[in-house]
C-alpha cells in the first residue's frame, strides 16, 4: 500500500478529511508503515511517547489491566481512526495498552516527527486538539450513560 492509497483510506475518516491539505501531506510524508500480528502489542502502559497512529487495516484494542489481572477494554480503534495524541500534549508515558486484535496495518508518525511538524506550524496544534477533544466528548457521553444505568447493570458484581 502506498501513500496515495493511505490518503484515500484515511480521507474517509472525519478528522483527517477536515485537516488542512498541507497537514495531511506532512503527516503522510513523516509516516511509516507498521504491521502487527494478532495479539502483538503496539505499546504498553508506561512506555514512552512514540507518536501518533492511524489504523489502515484491522483493529487495535485499547485497554488496561488492573492489579488483579482484570482487563478493562476502553475502545476498539478501527480504520481510518487516529490515536495516541495525548502523549503529544503532555509527553508522559502511555496510559494504556494497545494490542492488535488480528493482523493489523498502521501508520505511525513518530513523536519527534509530529513535534517537528507542530513546531513549524503551531496552528496545527488546534487540529490535533480537535482529535483529542472529540474523544473526550465521547468519553463524557459514555460516563453519563453508565451513570444513568441501573446499578445492577452499570457495575459488575463484586466491585
Amino acid at each position: 500500500m502506498d501513500a496515495e492509497n493511505w490518503h484515500a483510506r484515511l480521507a474517509s475518516g472525519h478528522w483527517f478529511s477536515h485537516l488542512p491539505a498541507d497537514l495531511q501531506r506532512s503527516l503522510l510524508a513523516a509516516a511509516r508503515l507498521r504491521s502487527l500480528t494478532a495479539g502483538q502489542a503496539l505499546f504498553k502502559r508506561g512506555d514512552p511517547p512514540c507518536g501518533l497512529y492511524a489504523v489502515l487495516e484491522g483493529a487495535v484494542r485499547i485497554s488496561a489491566v488492573n492489579a488483579q489481572g482484570k482487563e478493562a477494554v476502553l475502545s476498539l480503534v478501527e480504520t481510518p481512526y487516529w490515536f495516541g495524541e495525548i502523549c503529544l500534549f503532555d509527553n508522559l508515558p502511555r496510559t494504556h495498552d494497545a494490542l492488535a486484535m488480528g493482523p493489523c496495518t498502521l501508520l505511525q508518525v513518530p513523536q519527534a516527527s509530529m513535534l517537528d511538524i507542530l513546531a513549524k506550524q503551531p496552528a496545527y496544534w488546534r487540529d490535533v486538539a480537535l482529535l483529542m477533544s472529540h474523544k473526550l466528548r465521547l468519553s463524557l457521553i459514555n460516563i453519563e450513560q453508565m451513570s444513568l444505568m441501573p446499578a445492577s447493570r452499570a457495575w459488575p458484581i463484586g466491585c
